[in-house]
């Protein structure tokens, strides 16, 4: 085996991964796998087995009283919709519930030692407490009315050895008195009930399925993205981020060869235009074409003096020579120097083409008197 074969050897050998990349993949990534696995089970039982009931019953035995009263809110603590259902001390005795306004139910029982029902202990079982009241009720000697018989309850209902109402959101101001009867003892006991079914429950398994969704994506970024080499990340990264430079012509060039343009098309457009003054003005190119590309004609030329338009070419020459002072200042880069010029000629030669051209323009006159006198 030749040296470049066993060159060729290791380089097809796959490259060891980085301790990075081991414990990106071999410790992170489980975890958080881990984590989002335990997230979605717990979510599970959350929807199944520990799902909240939708019935709440709880209830309490009561002894030493003949009447026993909610405390207000009692009764819409757990959903709107209630049952209250009590079972007296014997079966033979008669049992009434009544509902009425707090000020209703503290004037009947002025006087009287009650019990009070004030929530919920627990789940399964009613908070309760003894009432004293030693105050006198004005104006009632005895028992003058029939409890079930008074119009200080909205709603009453009665029955041997028990009774039940249910209750809705319209007696949420409402509490409850429940009278036991006269013949009631301190040894015997009632048992009061509160039955509530709950329309909407708490929901705790959607959190738990959110988190455990986090968890996974964790899980694959650990193991895929965050256990690359940083330069790599960083390579990858800068060449999604470069992007082409293109270079746009500024208003200002557009605006200038727009002009620039329209004038020429103008001035060769004008009527009375001397072959002489487009050669001098580079309308013909050294090869004979004219601008528009067509072969310039042949021969000799005749100058004609008299179909000559001098104030006009003058005039022209004049816009033509700014024009193009005023292209190169532009395209031109600013010198370094302050306060110095950048015209193409100086006032000296312009003066001396302008008295040239003043000249020309006497000859021309002349020839021509001369011609006409001559005619």
């Amino acid at each position: 085996m030749t040296d470049a074969d066993t060159d060729r050897g290791e380089s097809r050998k796959p490259t060891r991964p980085s301790r990075h990349a081991v414990i990106m993949r071999g410790l992170v990534a489980p975890f958080f796998g881990i984590l989002a696995v335990a997230s979605i089970v717990l979510g599970c039982l959350n929807a199944t087995v520990w799902k909240p009931s939708s019935e709440i019953r709880a209830q309490a035995r009561v002894a030493g009283a003949r009447y026993i009263a909610t405390d207000p809110k009692v009764l819409t603590l757990v959903d709107e919709q209630a049952e209250l259902k009590v079972t007296g001390p014997s079966s033979s005795q008669e049992v009434c519930i009544a509902l009425g306004s707090p000020k209703d139910v503290a004037g009947w029982t002025a006087g009287k030692d009650y019990v009070r029902i004030t929530g919920l202990q627990d789940w399964a079982s009613l908070s309760t407490h003894e009432a004293h009241d030693r105050s006198q009720a004005k104006g009632v000697k005895g028992q003058d009315v029939a409890f079930k018989d008074s119009d200080m309850w909205t709603r009453v209902r009665c029955g041997k050895g028990s009774a039940r109402m249910n209750t809705t959101s319209a007696d949420a101001d409402r509490v409850a008195l429940i009278y036991l009867g006269k013949n009631a003892n301190t040894s015997s006991s009632a048992r009061v009930s509160l039955h509530w079914v709950r329309h909407s429950l708490p929901d705790f398994a959607t959190p738990f399925y959110f988190v455990g969704a986090l968890f996974v994506v964790l899980t694959v970024l650990s193991a895929s993205v965050f256990a690359m080499p940083p330069h790599k990340r960083r390579k990858r990264e800068l060449v999604s981020t470069a992007t082409p430079v293109q270079e746009e012509v500024s208003i200002k060039d557009a605006v200038t060869g727009s002009l620039y343009s329209l004038k020429e098309a103008a001035s060769l457009a004008a009527p009375g235009k001397s072959a002489h003054m487009v050669h001098r003005h580079g309308r013909v190119d050294a090869g004979g074409d004219t601008p528009f590309g067509t072969p310039a004609a042949t021969g000799p030329v005749v100058h004609d003096p008299g179909n000559r338009n001098l104030p006009a070419e003058q005039s022209q020459e004049l816009d033509l020579s700014a024009l193009g002072i005023q292209d190169q200042e532009t395209a031109a880069p600013e010198p370094e120097g302050v306060g110095e010029e950048t015209t193409l000629i100086s006032q000296n030669e312009f003066d001396e083409y302008l008295a040239r051209l003043a000249a020309e323009e006497t000859e021309s006159a002349d020839d021509g008197a001369e011609e006409g006198g001559q005619q």
